[in-house]
């Protein structure tokens, strides 16, 4: 009898049709909620006085949000991209993480302009559900990404941010 050796991947065998997520993809659909969770958390914060303890619970939640969606970026930035579609998402949260690490109002003017300027770089050119399905979540990563600029979180930059 004659054994069958498979000699194409896995992933070209996939149904184009079908979305299947990898460990990136899931862990990218989390952080987006993380993300929007910060955001929601930033707004409800960022009129009032921080020191005053009626607000300690809402700054509680807002550095709890924060700490969660550092956890997950941590996740992403270690996982290991197992198809192309994976690296997008990767290169993504490691823009998030530079921004959220700056230090200067120069550096999240230079992120934002990256993300303006190349976001839609990362979109992938295919018509796959998996490609769809990716494109879909860096669409609202870069809306996201938008409003997490635009918060006053310790640059004092608010919504008088500089436009590039």
């Amino acid at each position: 009898m004659a054994k069958s050796t498979p000699i194409t991947r896995l992933c070209a065998n996939e149904d184009p049709l079908r979305y299947t997520p990898s460990t990136i993809s899931r862990l990218f659909s989390r952080y987006l909620a993380h993300l929007g969770d910060v955001i929601e958390r930033e707004r409800d914060i960022a009129e009032v006085d921080i020191w005053d303890p009626a607000f300690r619970g809402w700054l509680t939640a807002a550095e709890r949000a924060r700490d969660n969606m550092a956890d997950i970026e941590q996740k992403i930035l270690n996982a290991t991209a197992m198809r192309p579609a994976d690296k997008p998402l990767k290169l993504a949260a490691y823009l998030m993480r530079l921004t959220r690490l700056c230090e200067t109002p120069q550096e999240l003017t230079r992120y934002r302009k990256i993300a303006r300027d190349r976001g839609r770089e990362l979109l992938l050119s295919g018509d796959s559900a998996t490609e769809r399905r990716v494109n879909a979540m860096l669409s609202t990563a870069l809306v996201r990404f938008e409003a997490f600029v635009t918060l006053d979180m310790g640059l004092h930059m608010g919504d008088d941010f500089p436009t590039v």
